[in-house]
C-alpha cells in the first residue's frame, strides 16, 4: 500500500493505455445520461403517484430481468465478440431513451407506460454490462485489473454526482422529457468509444461447444460451488437485497422523512456519490488483489450498519453523514466483488462468472427495491430498512470468521 492517502502511480499504466483511455471516456459519458434518466424517471413517478410501490415497481422492472436475462448475455458473452455484443445492447438502450423522452414530451407518459420501458431497458442492461464488463480484460494487462475495475467505479460514482446534478437543473430549466433526451444523446458517445477500440476481434466458439443451457448451468455451476466466491456472492445478494435498495428509494424517503423535493434528492445522491468516489479513490491504488476479502467483508458489515441507522433516523444533517457513509462502502462491495471475481475465475468462463456476479448485485437491489417499496406501504420506509439492515449485519458477521480462509483462495494475483 502508498504511504500517502492517495497515490495516483498506479493509474499510469492504465491510462497510458489507448483502449481503456477511450472505453473510460466513452463511458463516462454515458453513465452520466443514464443517471440524469433514472432521478428523472424516479421523480416522474413518485410525482404521478406518490406511492413507494410504484417506485419499487420501476426499479424491479428495470433491473428484475436481470435474473432471468444475465445468464444467456452472460453466456453469449463466453460465445461470441464482446466488443459487438456491447454495440448491439448500447444501440437498444439508446432506443429506450428515445421513445421514453418521445411519449413525455408528447404528454403520454403513465406510471405503466413508464414501467413498460423500464422493463426493456431491464431486458437489454444486461447485455450491455456482462459483455461491457468482460471486455475490459482484454483492454489491460492482468495485474492492473484491482486498479482498473476502481476507476470504472469512480467513474460510476462521479457520474451519480453529476448525473443527478444535471438532472436537477434540466428538470428546473426544461423538463423531464428533455433530461430523457439527455441520456439518449449520450450513449452516441458510448458507442462511437466501442468502435474505435483497437482491439482483435472474439474468435467465434468452437463448433463442438455444447449447448446454450448446459452452457448457462456449467457457467453457474462453476462460480457458486466454488468454495470462496459462493458463499460470497451468497452475501453480496443479501446486502444488495436489503440494504442497497436503498439509494432507489430515496425519493419517497426524502419526501416523507424532510418533505424535501428534487433539490434534496440531487443533493443526496450527490453526496452519496462524493463518499463512493472517495472509496474508489482508495481502491484505485491497490495493485493485485490482496487484501480485498477483507475489505468486502467489513464493507458489507458497515453497508447494513449505516442502513439501518439511516432508516432510524430523521435528523437531516446527520442522515448526509450515514448516506455518506452508505456511499463509501456501497462503491468498496461493487468494487471489491467485481475484481475479486475478474480475478479469480478461467477467462473461458469469465462471462458466465460475471452473470452471476451481475444477477446478485443488480437482480438484488431489484428484487429488494419491490418488496421494501412495498413494505413501506404498510409499515413506512423505516422499519423495512432497519430489518433489512440488521439482517446484512448478522451474514456478515457470519461469514466474518472465514475471511482467511476466503482469501487464501481468492487473492492469488
Amino acid at each position: 500500500m502508498p504511504s500517502r492517502l492517495f497515490d495516483f502511480t498506479a493509474t499510469h499504466s492504465i491510462f497510458s493505455n489507448r483502449n481503456f483511455a477511450l472505453f473510460t471516456a466513452g463511458n463516462t459519458v454515458s453513465l452520466i445520461g443514464t443517471w440524469v434518466q433514472r432521478l428523472a424517471q424516479g421523480w416522474l413517478v413518485w410525482e404521478m403517484t406518490g406511492s413507494g410501490t410504484w417506485l419499487g415497481a420501476i426499479v424491479m422492472a428495470e433491473f428484475l430481468p436481470t435474473i432471468i436475462i444475465t445468464p444467456i448475455t452472460g453466456t453469449l458473452s463466453d460465445r461470441f465478440d464482446r466488443r459487438t455484443l456491447s454495440v448491439i445492447g448500447q444501440s437498444l438502450a439508446c432506443l429506450q431513451a428515445i421513445v421514453l423522452c418521445t411519449v413525455t414530451a408528447l404528454g403520454l407518459a403513465t406510471p405503466q407506460i413508464i414501467f413498460m420501458l423500464a422493463a426493456f431497458g431491464g431486458i437489454v442492461y444486461p447485455l450491455v454490462q456482462t459483455a461491457r464488463l468482460a471486455l475490459v480484460p482484454s483492454l489491460i494487462d492482468k495485474k492492473d485489473m484491482t486498479a482498473a475495475v476502481a476507476v470504472t467505479a469512480i467513474v460510476f460514482n462521479v457520474s451519480r454526482i453529476v448525473g443527478p446534478a444535471v438532472a436537477g437543473f434540466v428538470i428546473a430549466g426544461f423538463d423531464v422529457a428533455t433530461a430523457f433526451g439527455v441520456n439518449a444523446v449520450s450513449y452516441l458517445f458510448v458507442i462511437f468509444a466501442l468502435l474505435a477500440l483497437n482491439i482483435e476481434k472474439q474468435p467465434p466458439h468452437p463448433a463442438n461447444r455444447p449447448g446454450m443451457m448446459a452452457d448457462i448451468v456449467d457457467g453457474w455451476q462453476y462460480t457458486l460451488s466454488h468454495p470462496a466466491l459462493g458463499p460470497l456472492m451468497g452475501l453480496w445478494a443479501i446486502v444488495c437485497t436489503l440494504s442497497l435498495p436503498l439509494q432507489h428509494l430515496l425519493p419517497g424517503i426524502i419526501d416523507t422523512f424532510y418533505g424535501g423535493g428534487p433539490k434534496l434528492l440531487a443533493a443526496f445522491t450527490a453526496t452519496m456519490g462524493a463518499a463512493a468516489v472517495l472509496a474508489g479513490l482508495w481502491m484505485v491504488q491497490r495493485s493485485g488483489n490482496r487484501g480485498l476479502t477483507v475489505i468486502t467483508l467489513i464493507a458489507t458489515l458497515a453497508t447494513g450498519a449505516a442502513t439501518a441507522a439511516f432508516a432510524a433516523n430523521h435528523m437531516q444533517s446527520l442522515a448526509y453523514i450515514l448516506i455518506g457513509v452508505l456511499g463509501f462502502f456501497g462503491a468498496a462491495i461493487g468494487t471489491t466483488s467485481q475484481t475479486l471475481v475478474q480475478t479469480s475465475v478461467n477467462d473461458a468462463y469469465r462471462g458466465r462468472a460475471l452473470s452471476v456476479w451481475y444477477t446478485a448485485i443488480t437482480g438484488g437491489q431489484a428484487l429488494g427495491a419491490l418488496v421494501l417499496g412495498a413494505a413501506a406501504e404498510r409499515f413506512g420506509f423505516g422499519p423495512p430498512l432497519i430489518v433489512g439492515g440488521f439482517i446484512t449485519v448478522f451474514w456478515a458477521l457470519v461469514l466474518l470468521p472465514k475471511r482467511q480462509r476466503f482469501a487464501a483462495l481468492l487473492e492469488k494475483h
